[in-house]
C-alpha cells in the first residue's frame, strides 16, 4: 500500500512539474492571434483572412459614460463594468468589449457602445469555452473551447437601429488542442 501512494505521489509530481514546464502555451489572453494555431483553412479564411469583418470609421474619442439602464441584467456587474470601462474603444471600431470569468472554464462579457453609453450586448455566463480573439479593427469574436473536440465557434457583431447587439455565428470547427496543452496521454 505505501509502495502504491509513493508511486502515486511520483506521478502527480511529473504532472505538475509537465504543467507547470508548459505553462507557455496556456495563453488566456484575450488578444493573442496564437490561440487560433490549430484552426481550419476555411475558418481562418472565412473570417480572419477576409475582409467582410473589418471595421471601418475606428472612433477614438472619449467614452460616453456607461449607461446601465441600456440593460438592466448590466446592474448586477455594476462594479466590474464601472472599474474596467477606462481605456478607449477595444473591438468593431466603437465598442469596448469588458470581460471577467466566472469559473474554470466560464466567461461572462458586455459589450458597450462607446459613442452612446449604452449596452449593447450581454453574455451572462458562457460555460466550456473561453474568449478568443477580438480587436478594434474588426467586428469577430472567437470563443475558444476548454476541450479538444470541441467546436471553435466564430461569430459576428452586428447592432441594430435600437442599439441592441447580436451574435450572428459565422462558423465553426472542431479544435484539435486542449486549452491547457496537455498532451495527449494526459487527456
Amino acid at each position: 500500500m505505501k509502495q502504491i501512494k509513493i508511486i502515486l505521489g511520483i506521478l502527480l509530481i511529473f504532472f505538475i512539474s509537465y504543467a507547470i514546464s508548459h505553462r507557455d502555451k496556456i495563453d488566456l489572453s484575450k488578444n493573442q492571434s496564437s490561440q487560433l494555431n490549430s484552426t481550419s483553412a476555411s475558418c481562418t479564411d472565412k473570417v480572419i483572412n477576409s475582409n467582410d469583418y473589418v471595421s471601418s470609421d475606428k472612433f477614438l474619442g472619449d467614452l460616453f459614460p456607461v449607461d446601465l439602464k441600456s440593460n438592466p441584467s448590466a446592474n448586477r456587474f455594476r462594479t466590474w463594468i464601472l472599474n474596467n470601462y477606462k481605456e478607449k474603444a477595444n473591438f468593431a471600431s466603437h465598442y469596448k468589449l469588458i470581460e471577467w470569468g466566472c469559473g474554470t472554464d466560464c466567461f461572462s462579457y458586455v459589450i458597450i457602445n462607446v459613442k452612446d453609453g449604452k449596452v449593447s450586448y450581454l453574455e451572462e455566463i458562457h460555460e466550456g469555452y473561453l474568449l478568443g480573439q477580438f480587436n478594434i479593427d474588426h467586428n469577430f469574436l472567437v470563443y475558444n473551447p476548454i476541450n479538444k473536440g470541441m467546436e471553435r465557434k466564430y461569430f459576428s457583431f452586428t447592432e441594430d437601429e435600437s442599439g441592441a447587439g447580436k451574435l450572428n455565428l459565422i462558423c465553426t470547427e472542431i479544435s484539435n488542442e486542449d486549452m491547457y496543452g496537455f498532451p495527449e496521454e494526459f487527456i
